[in-house]
Order: C-alpha cells, then sequence, then structure tokens
C-alpha cells in the first residue's frame, strides 16, 4: 500500500551548511529528482533501515515521483523548534514536507502529504490526462452535492478482455480502510470496552507486548494517530510474493514483532509517523476486544446497518474487477490476515460508496453515527490541519476537507467530503499508479 497522501519517512541526515533544514531539502531534492532514490536510503541511519529495507523506500518514493513529478522549488511556510514545513512545487502538483531534525542535524521525521492546489488544465484536465496514458484500466468518478449523484466510469475493468466497469464492480480500496477501522474502535469505545487511553498492551498477550517509550505505555490514541512510533511495517515482513505480499503475515509473526518493536529515541508527542503496522494492530486488537474476526465486525458494525452489498473484507465474487499495475499488466488481489487487514484489506464497489459517504457526511444519532462523529474530530495536530481518528483533517482555505486515500498493487482509491456540508468525492482505479488522490482533492477543491 505505497501512496502519495500521507508517506512518513523517519531519515537520519548529517547537516553541514548553517541551517541544517536547507542542507536536508537540498540533499533530498537533488536525489529525488534525479531518481536516485537508493542514495536518498543511504542517508538514513540505522534505526531507519531496521524498520524499513531499501527496497520498499525506493518503491515509495518512486510512487511519489511517479504521481508529482520532479521538485521545481520549495519554500518553508511554517517552523518552529520542533521542525518545519516546505511548500515543494513539483512538476504535477505540489507536496507539503515537514520535516524535523535531531540535535546532531538528522531527520526524525519526514511527513509527505499533497497540498489541495488547482491542478494545469482543471480538473477536466487531469481526467483527460489519465485518459491519454494507454496503460491505465479503469477510473470510477463518484460526486455528491446538494443530494444529487454524478458517477462517472471510465476505461475498462479488464483490459485483457474489455470488460465493463459498472456501480456493482468492486475494487480495493487499500488504506482507505484504517479510518473504518477507526469507526469500529469507536463502537467498541461506546459500548465500554476499550478507550483510546488505553494502553494497547492491556489487550495483548503478556508473552508479546509493545516495550515501553520513556517509561510510558503506547495508548490507542497513539495508534490511530500514528504517534505510536511504530515503524511503517514490521521488519519481519516478507516482501517476496510481490503480487500479494499480506496473505502471509499472520499473527503469529505479528506477536512476535512487537516484544522487539524499536522504539529508541521515540518522542510520543514528537511528529506523526504513518504506519501500517499500528493501523493493523488496531484491527487487531479489535478482533481481541470483540471475540469476532475483522470481517464479521466489519459486516456487523458497518455493512449491515449501511445496507451495503459488497463494502467490508470480500472473497470470491464476479463483481471483481482486475487490478492494473503502472505499467498496464495485470495484478493479483491482495489477501490479509486479521494481523493487518485493519490496515488496508477493505473492499467496495460505487453503489456502496454512495451509502458510505452520505452517511459519512450526515451521520445520525444511531451507534453507528455517533462513531462516525467521534472519529472525524480532531485527534493530533499537524500539516495542513491534522489527524481525526485516522481521518486526514486538511485546510483548504476556510473549510476543512476530511479524507482518506488507499492503494494496493494494483488499486487506488480516494474518499473526501467538505466537513459541514453535502459536497462529497470519491475515485476508485484499477490502476497501481494513484491518479485517485490528486483528482479527488482537486475536485474538492473546486468548491472552494
Amino acid at each position: 500500500m505505497h501512496k502519495i497522501r500521507i508517506i512518513i519517512l523517519a531519515l537520519s541526515l548529517t547537516s553541514c551548511s548553517a541551517d541544517p533544514y536547507d542542507d536536508f531539502i537540498k540533499k533530498f531534492t537533488d536525489n529525488y529528482n534525479a531518481q536516485n532514490f537508493a542514495a536518498n536510503y543511504d542517508l538514513t541511519s540505522e534505526t531507519f533501515q531496521k524498520q524499513i529495507n531499501k527496497t520498499t523506500f525506493t518503491e515509495i518514493l518512486t510512487n511519489t515521483f511517479a504521481t508529482a513529478g520532479k521538485i521545481n522549488d520549495h519554500k518553508v511556510v511554517q517552523g518552529d523548534e520542533s521542525g518545519k514545513v516546505f511548500h515543494v512545487s513539483c512538476e504535477r502538483g505540489a507536496l507539503a514536507l515537514t520535516v524535523a531534525l535531531d540535535g546532531e542535524g538528522k531527520a526524525s521525521g519526514l511527513f509527505i502529504q499533497p497540498v489541495n492546489t488547482p491542478v494545469e488544465g482543471g480538473v477536466q484536465g487531469q481526467i483527460n490526462k489519465w485518459k491519454a496514458n494507454t496503460a491505465n484500466a479503469g477510473l470510477v468518478i463518484g460526486k455528491l452535492r446538494a443530494g444529487k449523484v454524478d458517477i462517472q466510469y471510465l476505461g475498462v475493468a479488464n483490459k485483457d478482455t474489455s470488460a465493463p466497469l459498472d456501480a456493482e464492480s468492486i475494487f480495493e480500496i487499500g488504506s482507505i480502510s484504517k479510518p473504518f477501522t477507526g469507526i469500529l474502535l469507536h463502537l467498541l469505545i461506546a459500548e465500554g470496552k476499550i478507550s483510546l487511553d488505553d494502553p494497547a498492551n492491556k489487550f495483548l498477550p503478556k508473552e508479546h507486548q509493545l516495550p515501553k517509550v520513556n517509561g510510558k505505555d503506547i495508548i490507542m490514541r497513539n495508534l490511530v494517530t500514528h504517534s505510536a512510533c511504530l515503524p511503517r511495517m514490521p521488519s519481519n515482513f516478507n516482501y517476496d510474493d510481490y503480487a500479494n505480499p499480506y496473505r502471509h503475515y499472520t499473527e503469529k509473526d505479528l506477536l512476535a514483532f512487537l516484544p522487539g518493536a524499536p522504539l529508541e529515541n521515540c518522542n510520543l508527542a514528537g511528529t506523526p509517523t504513518y504506519s501500517n503496522l499500528g493501523a493493523g494492530l488496531v484491527g487487531y486488537i479489535l478482533t481481541r476486544v470483540s471475540g469476532k474476526t475483522y470481517s464479521e465486525m466489519f459486516d456487523q458494525g458497518l455493512a449491515q446497518p449501511l445496507q451495503t452489498k459488497s463494502f467490508g473484507v470480500i472473497g470470491e465474487s464476479d463483481k471483481w474487477v482486475n487490478g492494473h499495475m503502472g505499467v498496464g499488466g495485470l495484478q493479483s488481489r491482495w489477501d490479509f490476515t486479521d494481523a493487518l487487514v485493519g490496515a488496508g484489506g477493505v473492499d467496495a464497489s460505487a453503489e456502496d460508496l454512495v451509502k458510505v459517504l452520505k452517511f459519512l457526511m450526515s451521520p445520525d444519532q444511531s451507534a453507528l453515527g455517533k462513531a462516525v462523529s467521534a472519529s472525524t474530530t480532531l485527534k493530533i495536530l499537524g500539516p495542513q490541519g491534522g489527524l481525526g481518528t485516522f481521518w486526514v483533517r486538511q485546510k483548504s482555505g476556510q473549510k476543512t476537507i476530511v479524507w482518506h486515500n488507499g492503494m494496493t498493487g494494483g488499486f487506488n482509491a480516494f474518499l473526501g467530503w467538505i466537513e459541514g456540508t453535502q459536497t462529497g468525492v470519491f475515485i476508485l482505479s484499477n490502476n497501481g499508479a494513484d491518479v485517485a488522490t490528486g483528482l479527488g482533492l482537486a475536485m474538492l477543491g473546486e468548491n472552494d
């Protein structure tokens, strides 16, 4: 699930200039523009390299480069003793880079997310650009506004057969799973079974608990705001089966990793560090608290109340579309065990997301509605706004866009809305290259 919308890397860079931040941004930009992502990895610390391998690191930057293009310019838009935020102009959009350096001039965090800026040629120009790329397969663009629903189905479900897309076509939505895992958490909070301030270790076997951080427990609030200092992926994750990597990672693997999680030099109040592991751990903890599988919780807590057909962890179905790699070849679907399914194992169709998005924008006073409202409220400040329970809260003029996106090997997706309005967008694509995020944010940005 490599994605542009939130990518957090813990880099360690030695500074030689008077301003270590200038030194950092220059080195990072030079390597990035040369697409020498391995050189950036060579600048990282040993601690970082224990958290993420070179293959995954370069893959993340490769996907970012494919979406945004080269860096043209940058400027500091915010800064204090805890770090600086750079606005970075790229060939195909803009990024916000939040950088925190330690006393030795090494970067303890790098938070990358798109900035909601006008797209060259407007939304239609971006769609036309997508159409012009013959490697692309299918794209579903959904917009809800003032009770009206407009959905466009572009391209195909399978490039080999030219099968068409329709409202029931099922897509992987990747990391959009995370905020729905957060909603399931808030349902259990309302039942008094768990709290955001509970230590994660309270729900884990005694022999498989997380280390303390400077004498403090990692609490559930840390996990849902990416502030638990956990690595993006566990070091015992096996990437050999790139076509379907998550199916091999089991509960046994997760529990074996936790006691040795690298939490040295961690600051639980520091810059958020995006973690698939942390989100997956939340989902796993919910299975222990509820006594149900993740799929059962999702079906009972979300799919049934919303009366959806194919929203959740979907198995075999003749409504599946085929995922495609960025260069156009077919990509198999990803399977998840309950160890990490909460981070990215949810699937959905366009007709499902119409129902889901309507409810997210206007939650009622039911148990689910209250859980949705609790999940979207601000939990931690950050660049452009902050985070709810996994939801990104991004400022756009005087408005706040609440959103998340996701990316798996052959799919990418976006779901978001303007807070306090009935304007929302969802994007589904069966391509590995991320088009959904920029398009979704641009569509919502048109309403400013």
